[in-house]
């Protein structure tokens, strides 16, 4: 690839887990370590006996405050599931389900970094693997001016270090 591409993943479920015990808990019930505000991870939801339940991509966006993407195919097994162990266990957190509420658009490819840049000045700095930013982008069409707010999460399917091949998940 040699420039870049959009795809449309709207479909994947969007979980917000949040609360004084969400790190706790995700730590208690994932395999990888919950990654620091602004960071994310790709980890396993794993059984009381380690097996591997579910995948999930967790992204902190603030101190007690994570969203959870899941696949769109078992966005209300795994909330379920996630409210049970919450219950069960007496973790003091929220989940809320803001698949409906939330758009994602990926932009993939050499070129993606220089395309985002034309939308807000933020892309233009460092922008490590495995991490997220929320970024105000302003587009202007006709006239009218729209304000979109989006949190940006860059990581890469290969783990390679350049900006090619990554691809920036816009939550809109």
């Amino acid at each position: 690839m040699t420039s870049a591409g959009i795809i449309d993943l709207t479909p994947f479920a969007k979980l917000l887990v949040e609360g004084p015990d969400a790190e706790a808990f995700l730590n208690y019930i994932t395999a990888n370590k919950i990654p620091k505000v602004g960071r994310t991870v790709i980890t396993h939801i794993l059984t009381s006996t380690g097996h591997v339940y579910a995948e999930l991509t967790v992204t902190r966006t603030k101190e007690d405050s994570f969203l959870v993407i899941t696949g769109s195919g078992v966005e209300m097994h795994d909330l379920r599931w996630l409210q049970e162990q919450a219950r069960h266990g007496g973790w003091k957190v929220s989940l809320a389900n803001q698949t409906d509420d939330l758009g994602c658009l990926s932009v993939a490819g050499p070129k993606s970094k220089q395309i985002l840049s034309k939308l807000s000045l933020a892309f233009e700095g460092k922008f490590p693997f495995f991490s997220a930013k929320e970024v105000r982008c302003v587009c202007v069409c006709v006239c009218v001016c729209v304000c979109v707010c989006v949190c940006v999460f860059k990581y890469s399917s290969d783990g390679s270090s350049s900006f090619s091949p990554a691809t920036l998940h816009l939550l809109l």
